[in-house]
C-alpha cells in the first residue's frame, strides 16, 4: 500500500516533519474511502484540515457534503460554506443560495 505523493506532499506541508501525525492524516483519508462510508480521498482531505483534523467532525460534514450535493450544489463551495459555518446545514443552505 502506498498514498499519493501530491496528497503526501500535502500533509507534510500542512503537519511538519511529525512522521506520525502525517501516517495518522493518511490513514484517517484511507479510512474514509473504505466500507461503509466510500468518501472520495480529495473530500476527506478537505473535511479533515477544515474540522481539525477530528475524525467525528469530519465524518459530520462528509455527510452533510453528500447530502448537499445531492441538492445540486458543487462540492468546492459546499466546503466553503461548511467551513464558514463549523458544519451547521440550515447556515450553510442559507449560504449556499446567498452566494450562487
Amino acid at each position: 500500500m502506498g498514498f499519493p505523493r501530491d496528497r503526501l506532499s500535502r500533509a507534510v506541508q500542512r503537519l511538519g516533519g511529525d512522521q506520525a501525525k502525517v501516517l495518522e492524516f493518511m490513514f484517517q483519508i484511507n479510512k474514509f474511502g473504505e466500507p461503509p462510508h466510500h468518501f472520495p480521498p480529495d473530500s476527506a482531505e478537505t473535511a479533515l484540515i477544515n474540522n481539525d483534523l477530528s475524525e467525528e467532525k469530519a465524518m459530520a460534514c462528509l455527510k452533510l457534503v453528500f447530502e448537499l450535493r445531492e441538492m445540486g450544489f458543487q462540492e468546492a463551495v459546499i466546503h466553503k460554506a461548511l467551513q464558514e459555518t463549523k458544519n451547521n446545514r440550515d447556515e450553510a443552505v442559507d449560504y449556499l443560495i446567498s452566494n450562487a
